[in-house]
């Protein structure tokens, strides 16, 4: 992952957008890294990880851990 500080960012713009076509690319401001700039493509691949995660906690009742109830 790519690490820029938030002003870099602002001037460069169009580059880190490329960029963020590869990877991920962190934005710091004051030392820290705040937020993330990725792909469209990288966005929803991960909500879709998140949904499928969250689906499969709806079917496990409640209180038990382990493998998801089939479907």
């Amino acid at each position: 992952m790519v690490s820029v500080r938030a002003t870099e960012m602002k001037d460069r713009l169009e580059h880190y957008l490329d960029v963020a076509l590869k990877e991920p690319v962190a934005i710091e401001n004051t030392g820290r890294k705040v937020a993330v700039l990725m792909s469209m493509k990288e966005y929803e691949r991960l909500r879709r990880l998140e949904e499928a995660y969250l689906q499969s906690k709806e079917c496990m009742p409640e209180g038990v851990t382990g493998s998801p109830c089939a479907l």
